[in-house]
């Protein structure tokens, strides 16, 4: 037998088993609790139509959502300038940047006893299914109760509207209803929605595993903490040419005779974080070593030596609160230098 035809044979065979393992799904069934999420349905009105449209309330998202399908559907026009927003998802990650439109937009309860005008940004998904409330022993005991939930039934629809937590506390009413299997029933303005689990034994839980082998060029394709392919950054001399081509197209010369450049951006970069309250801590801690030193006066007067010669600009008390990032300055000491005392900025902080 020939040695090189048995190796080909073994190193076939090693492939078809490797192929076949990269190719298992696993899938594991348990029985389990079922958790109701915060649905209701409600009527949305515009000058063109009348909809029935399904709402899920978030008590930790910070603004409201209405799909873009939808708020284009109904003929909404926008009210505001695009915003731009980084969404931060479970576990840390942080989405990409995107551009919503504002609309105002117009909700009714479906027995038209309450209506009201929100302000929502589009979104072209705002989750995927979200189950409705089926049939089981808390209905019969909600009836006795006289409460009637308005997202029930077996064919779902897809979540349209988003409650956000600037108005979640606005759409309850305070009133709620407790069974013993664990059901919470909870007023809105709108209707009752659904909160909290029940046990059911009829419920299944299954959870997929679906294995994949790792590609080595994931393993640096790491854009969130600024780690990508050597192949995809720019040469040293690309950077160099749209280094110099920038500060062309940017530099001038101004009334105080002076030259001004703009900053060289990132492009496609997450925004930075507000940290005004970091900022101020520095600056606390700062003064407080400056005035035990004595050195308070000669520190101050260097930035009201810039403010004059227009070097830096105070913040207008309207922008004051406004979300910006913040370069915190500590003073740092040489005294055989020139100039003793000066400031040193942290532009990581």
């Amino acid at each position: 037998m020939c040695e090189a035809v048995e190796y080909r044979k073994h190193e076939s065979k090693k492939a078809e088993e490797k192929e076949t393992t990269n190719e298992i799904n696993m899938s594991n069934i348990s029985l389990g609790l079922k958790v109701l999420l915060q649905t209701l349905k409600v009527k949305m009105i515009s000058d063109k139509k009348e909809v029935s449209v399904r709402i899920i309330l978030d008590s930790v998202s910070q603004r409201l959502y209405i799909l873009k399908s939808l708020a284009e559907e109904m003929g909404y026009i926008p009210v505001k300038t695009k915003e731009t927003l980084v969404n931060s998802l479970f576990g840390g990650v942080k989405s990409d940047k995107f551009e919503h439109t504002c609309y105002q937009i117009r909700l009714r309860s479906l027995e038209n006893n309450f209506a009201c005008n929100f302000e929502a940004l589009d979104q072209l998904t705002i989750c995927n299914d979200v189950t409705l409330v089926n049939a089981g022993p808390w209905m019969k005991k909600l009836q006795e109760m006289n409460v009637t939930l308005t997202d029930v039934g077996e064919k779902s629809q897809p979540v349209q509207i988003l409650i956000g937590a600037d108005l979640f506390g606005k759409f309850l009413t305070g009133q709620r209803r407790v069974l013993a299997c664990g059901l919470v029933a909870i007023e809105t303005l709108s209707g009752k929605v659904p909160e909290h689990r029940v046990t059911s034994s009829n419920v299944m839980l299954v959870t997929s595993l679906f294995v994949k082998e790792l590609d080595i060029s994931d393993l640096w394709k790491l854009d969130s903490i600024g780690i990508k392919d050597p192949t995809e950054k720019l040469s040293k001399k690309e950077q160099e040419d749209l280094t110099k081509e920038h500060f062309l197209q940017t530099v001038s010369y101004n009334d105080d005779k002076r030259y001004e450049v703009h900053r060289p951006w990132l492009d496609n970069y997450a925004p930075l974080p507000d940290n005004l309250e970091l900022a101020i801590r520095r600056l606390e801690s700062a003064t407080k070593k400056l005035l035990h030193e004595n050195l308070y006066d000669a520190y101050e007067g260097i930035f009201l030596e810039w403010l004059h010669e227009g070097i830096i600009e105070e913040v207008p008390v309207d922008e004051v609160n406004l979300s910006g990032n913040y370069l915190p300055h500590r003073p740092v000491l040489k005294e055989i230098s020139s100039t003793p005392i000066r400031p040193v900025f942290d532009a990581s902080a």
